[in-house]
């Protein structure tokens, strides 16, 4: 291990205790954060009550599986809780980074991606802090990426359908397995999103249609409509740089997006995959995976900062790719994303810069991606 490397692990921990001791404040304070609404729903559901009718400042927007499996938790005392789950979900962000490593196309620096993690802070810092489940659900979906690589169908059906189960976003992932046929791996998805969804309903007195009949009109139909999105709000998705410039957008524009956005990546990748030998499947499918990451931030309307977390598993890609191409341009449109991003969070945090960011970064891939291809290849060779 390199000097610099180890000045890195040490910034790191030094970052991390950082971000302990501030989510511990944060988190037992009168408002609390989004932790604190987790347990209060948790509470909740137990007592036979309504998990989305606190009264919480941070309403709780997830399927019952979380409330219930946060439980254990719930009934810690605040500081116990707020350290345990930070652990948990910074963890699980070296795991996420760990396991991208692992089938990057290039070998990654720990100190590369150490740096990444250190321009990324703002992102990561917003999901400790505020007790959010994202690196949670992200390595999940990580895990069951990798699963589903090695053929373990199981496995990546329960690491993906919890994570469906716990945030609905990752349902993505069954355009992922159905481009690949893994028509076994996507039925145990959707078994294993929908069993985890429906546990709660053991917990006596609890109501799952009530529950749920809430939940769908409250806030997947608000979000829709587009009736949840305030004009001031840091909001980077399609649907609200839309809806910012003032143009009208009803349910059924914000439905399009929803369902095109991944039909013309499963589409994009199908035909991909017919055409990548089995020496580029590996780099493909990484490729693909981090596309399908990225495509909730666009077509999800109300878009948070804390969810940008989702777009790692994309730099760490590219990263792998410039340098397997060992070409100083490979670096150029991540760099560019990067800076833009850098200039969101730390001059104008709104989303018209966010998004920018977020554009550049898929171009980034589709960049590499036609680069890459076959076709391109024989073009060089001409």
């Amino acid at each position: 291990m390199g000097s610099f490397t180890r000045a890195s692990l040490l910034l790191a921990c030094g970052l991390v205790m950082f971000l302990i001791l501030q989510t511990v404040n944060t988190a037992c304070e009168s408002d609390g954060n989004d932790l604190t609404s987790y347990c209060l729903s948790s509470h909740a559901l137990l007592q036979g009550g309504n998990p989305y009718a606190t009264g919480s400042p941070f309403p709780y927007v997830y399927p019952l599986f979380l409330a219930l499996i946060i439980a254990p938790l719930a009934i810690l005392p605040c500081t116990v809780t707020t350290l345990i789950w930070a652990l948990v979900g910074l963890a699980a962000l070296v795991g996420t980074l760990a396991i991208i490593r692992r089938h990057a196309p290039a070998r990654l620096p720990v100190a590369l991606l150490l740096g990444l993690c250190l321009v990324y802070f703002d992102v990561i810092q917003n999901n400790v802090v505020n007790g959010q489940v994202n690196f949670l659900v992200l390595y999940l979906c990580v895990l069951g990426f990798q699963f589903s690589r090695k053929d373990r169908d199981v496995p990546a059906a329960l690491a993906i359908g919890a994570a469906a189960a716990i945030k609905l976003t990752p349902l993505i992932m069954l355009c992922y397995l159905a481009a690949r046929r893994r028509w076994l791996t996507l039925g145990g998805t959707v078994l294993v999103f929908l069993l985890l969804c429906l546990l709660p309903g053991v917990v006596p007195g609890v109501d799952l249609g009530a529950l749920y009949g809430e939940y769908g009109r409250e806030f997947l139909a608000a979000k829709l409509a587009g009736g949840t999105v305030r004009p001031d709000h840091t909001d980077f998705s399609l649907a609200g740089i839309l809806i910012r410039a003032g143009l009208p957008l009803n349910t059924v524009a914000t439905a399009v997006f929803l369902l095109l956005v991944p039909g013309a990546i499963l589409l994009w990748d199908r035909r991909a995959l017919r055409r990548e030998g089995a020496t580029d499947r590996d780099r493909h499918d990484l490729r693909a995976f981090s596309l399908y990451m990225l495509a909730p931030l666009f077509v999800v309307p109300m878009s948070e900062v804390h969810h940008l977390v989702f777009a790692l598993p994309a730099y760490s890609c590219l990263a792998a790719l410039a340098r397997a191409s060992g070409a100083r341009s490979s670096w150029l449109l991540p760099a560019a994303s990067l800076a833009v991003y850098l200039a969101a969070s730390l001059v104008w945090r709104e989303g018209p810069l966010y998004f920018v960011s977020l554009a550049l970064l898929c171009a980034g891939v589709l960049t590499r991606i036609i680069h890459e291809s076959p076709t391109a290849a024989a073009y060089d060779k001409i």
